[in-house]
């Protein structure tokens, strides 16, 4: 799977590959959540703060995606 994470008008917003731009909003500083699909996002960092890839939950799974670039 792949997700692209952008920042536009000063909100983020995910893309799935084919699918539509949702925007994602925050709950801390690494968990976010969409208010149009029934999905959170925990974003993961390294030492440095840096983020190294997210965890997607949604219905009744979690999947990790690493970051690519």
């Amino acid at each position: 799977m792949t997700l692209k994470v952008t920042l536009e008008d000063g909100a983020l917003v995910m893309e799935s590959a084919g699918g539509a731009k949702v925007p994602i909003f925050a709950e801390s500083e690494t968990k976010f959540f969409s208010r149009t699909v029934d999905a959170q996002f925990t974003f993961l960092t390294d030492a440095a703060g840096v983020a190294s890839g997210l965890i997607q939950h949604q219905s009744r799974f979690s999947r990790t995606v690493k970051k690519v670039r």
